[in-house]
């Protein structure tokens, strides 16, 4: 069955060439418009014919016209509402990849000061007579402890990111932040008094 603004089994090939005409002028449409744009070329005429009239009549140009209209909100509406979802979709992977580089982060940043932990970074000299001397490369405690809080709070992030409910999968992600909690914990309890000069 035909809709509303296709040809109709009653309707003429020129009363539907006509209302086509009619139908794509918009809200502003009139007979006398749509038969004025369908002259233009002859250099138009101010009254539309007898038969535009009549055709109108006969085959309801006017609601036909407004199922026209009502169709278009609907496919601009749709296509609204798919664009929405792509965005929303383009938004939630661009998302999900900034926190995949905040995961990375987080364990090179734990990697990084576990091993300053296990083995003070060190610069390793060469002598004369072949014998390797190593030399520690100055690193100081608070500086394993400046990346690991930058490690804690870039955890945080990502667990708010994901909403709390999720914090113990995101905790498990890789085990980073388990070593991170881990190494916090030994930090605390190797950590040197203030008479000490460790790291320091």
């Amino acid at each position: 069955m035909a809709r509303p603004w296709e040809r109709q089994p009653d309707e003429t090939p020129q009363a539907f060439t006509a209302f086509c005409v009619y139908r794509d002028l918009g809200r502003a449409r009139s007979i006398d418009r749509a038969y004025q744009a369908a002259c233009a070329q002859d250099g138009g005429q101010r009254r539309a014919r007898s038969s535009w009239w009549r055709w109108s009549r006969k085959h309801g140009w006017v609601a036909r016209s407004r199922a026209y209209d009502a169709h278009l909100q609907e496919v601009e509406l749709r296509a609204r509402e798919d664009e929405a979802r792509r965005q929303g979709r383009d938004w939630v992977r661009e998302r999900n990849q900034q926190l995949e580089r905040t995961f990375q982060l987080t364990n090179r940043l734990v990697d990084r000061a576990e091993q300053m932990l296990s083995f003070p970074l060190a610069a390793m000299e060469k002598g004369e007579d072949g014998s390797t001397t190593i030399k520690p490369a100055g690193w100081k405690l608070r500086d394993a402890v400046a990346l690991l809080d930058a490690a804690n709070r870039l955890g945080d992030m990502v667990v708010a990111a994901f909403g709390g409910d999720q914090e113990d999968q995101v905790s498990d992600r890789d085990g980073a932040r388990d070593r991170l909690a881990a190494l916090l914990a030994r930090l605390t309890k190797d950590e040197p008094g203030p008479d000490q000069g460790a790291g320091e």
